[in-house]
């Protein structure tokens, strides 16, 4: 058995792809310096990742698995009110947005590359997913202001707390994450409640 079949190579390949991206290099999903990164022949990233829109998206997936995103928003489905709920997930996002933002950030930068696009777009519909659940739970509960439906509110819910929104308010305006947690419980609490 070659050294490129061995357990492991399919997440030292995504590895060296998220690496590359936090470290800003823009050839983050070129397959011959994943394959360097990574320390595997470029034979072993096509036999994980047969094109770079499968490397990119399958990436960005393995972000979420390795920082545990689902450990991270328990809270959110444990919460039993529309209030813990809202709060519940603001306070998600202000402990999960940090840990990958260096990853987004480049993500963002370069979607002009369709396969980056592809991943891009493949974690916004993660993300809206999970925003119109916690929209789903309020509207069950009968809390939820009209005009929403539990999918507009869930799009509401995804677009103030995007990493694009947390990366300026946090990185650019030097809010600290207990303000930009603290305002957005509060936005969420005056927009979508009754």
């Amino acid at each position: 058995m070659s050294s490129d079949a061995t357990p492991g190579t399919r997440e030292r390949i995504l590895d060296a792809v998220l690496a590359s991206l936090a470290d800003g290099r823009e050839d983050a999903l070129n397959m011959a310096a994943v394959a360097r990164r990574a320390g595997v022949s470029r034979q072993a990233v096509y036999l994980h990742f047969p094109n770079r829109a499968t490397l990119g998206v399958e990436a960005a997936r393995w972000l979420d698995e390795r920082e545990d995103v689902r450990k991270w928003s328990a809270p959110v489905v444990s919460a039993t009110t529309p209030e813990e709920t809202l709060d519940a997930y603001a306070d998600f996002l202000g402990a999960y947005n940090p840990r990958i933002v260096a990853v987004a950030r480049m993500a963002y930068r370069l979607r002009a590359l369709p396969e980056l696009e592809d991943a891009w777009q493949d974690r916004l519909r993660a993300r809206r997913d999970g925003a119109r659940a916690v929209a789903s739970r309020v509207a069950d509960a009968g809390r939820l202001r009209a005009p929403f439906t539990p999918h507009t509110a869930g799009d509401l819910i995804a677009a103030i707390g995007s990493m694009l929104v947390w990366d300026e308010l946090v990185q650019d305006l030097g809010w600290s994450t207990k303000r930009y947690v603290q305002h957005l419980k509060a936005t969420f609490r005056a927009t979508l409640l009754t």
